[in-house]
């Protein structure tokens, strides 16, 4: 992608839930710019990211903390001289997760956001992206039309809920404190860095396949389970890009590979690698062993990235399905602890 850049030897990034999945991508691809990153984290960065992140050639400075806690997050903000923000703190809770739970995704998702907005915009913090989800398009991307930055939001989980609340705070905190926030809907991502843990209990099928197969598991795969599987690393390079970019015409953008495709792609290019791998797909004899955290009786549709198009002039780069399962497999291969 090609855009304009602002960025200038006082351009300081704080990334936010730095330690979770979206996070650490976006640290190590800021880091490959020779940016100067601070890595806030409710929990302390994992030692096989941090070994990898200190061959870069950015600067890394990790401080653990609350996004909820606004004295420490205005302290983080004025003692780093923080110039652009990304907030990828967030939980993702399952459909299914306990109830108890909304009190807690309600205060990271949304309490937290306005805490960072408001102490970004007393800052004069220079440009903050707010990373949402698809979920707040709620049913429509099981409908006929790929949905755009032009579809209504209509969610229907707690998840979506929360992080189209989100985004209200930020169009909120633009229109009335002056703060320029750009929303970037993402899609279902999957890739290296992703694990479970307890802000994400919803890994992707994907990730479950590579710790099955390291353990030398067999796979069944649902005949569903096809989505706009987009590869974290090529995600966490746009929004870099956004970031640094000049004046933008749009406040969202929708961010996708725009194709369906079905994880069995990436069980293929697994088997090719390791013989002693084996998947198949499920029947009534054989279930799946996956979790797919997904209708998958309804065909989906590809988020629509219309406003990424046309800032990028078409040249947004997302490897295919087939090259993406391959950088991943590499991925894999190199980091076995990764998925113990």
């Amino acid at each position: 992608m090609s855009m304009p850049a602002q960025k200038d030897a006082h351009h300081s990034v704080l990334v936010t839930g730095a330690g979770g999945f979206i996070g650490l991508n976006l640290v190590e691809a800021l880091l490959v710019r020779s940016t100067k990153v601070v890595a806030f984290s409710r929990e302390a960065l994992p030692e096989q990211a941090l070994a990898e992140f200190a061959t870069l050639p950015g600067r890394l400075v990790v401080i653990e903390g609350d996004v909820c806690d606004s004295a420490l997050v205005a302290r983080v903000l004025r003692s780093e001289a923080i110039s652009h923000v990304v907030h990828c703190a967030a939980l993702t809770p399952s459909a299914d997760a306990d109830a108890s739970r909304a009190r807690q995704v309600i205060e990271v998702n949304v309490v937290g956001t306005e805490i960072l907005l408001e102490a970004c915009a007393a800052a004069q913090v220079r440009r903050f992206i707010l990373p949402s989800s698809s979920a707040v398009y709620g049913a429509a991307v099981f409908g006929k039309e790929p949905p755009d930055e032009a579809t209504p939001p209509q969610p229907n989980s707690l998840y979506g809920i929360s992080k189209l609340s989100a985004e209200c705070l930020g169009a909120h905190a633009r229109r009335a404190r002056g703060l320029d926030v750009i929303v970037v809907r993402l899609t279902a991502m999957f890739g290296p860095w992703e694990r479970a843990n307890s802000t994400r209990d919803t890994p992707s099928p994907l990730w479950q396949i590579a710790r099955c197969a390291l353990a030398a598991e067999p796979v069944c795969v649902h005949e569903g389970g096809g989505r706009d599987w987009t590869c974290s690393q090529d995600a966490a390079v746009i929004l870099a890009d956004l970031l640094e970019a000049g004046q933008l015409e749009h406040t969202l953008y929708n961010l996708s590979v725009g194709s369906i495709w079905h994880p069995r792609i990436f069980c293929e290019e697994l088997a090719r690698r390791m013989p002693g791998f084996s998947w198949r797909q499920a029947d009534a004899a054989h279930p799946t062993n996956l979790r797919y955290y997904d209708q998958l009786d309804r065909q989906r549709v590809a988020l629509k990235a219309g406003h990424l198009a046309q800032l990028a002039q078409g040249q947004a780069e997302f490897l295919s399905p087939a090259r993406s399962a391959q950088r991943y497999a590499d991925w894999v291969l190199k980091h076995p602890a990764w998925f113990r």
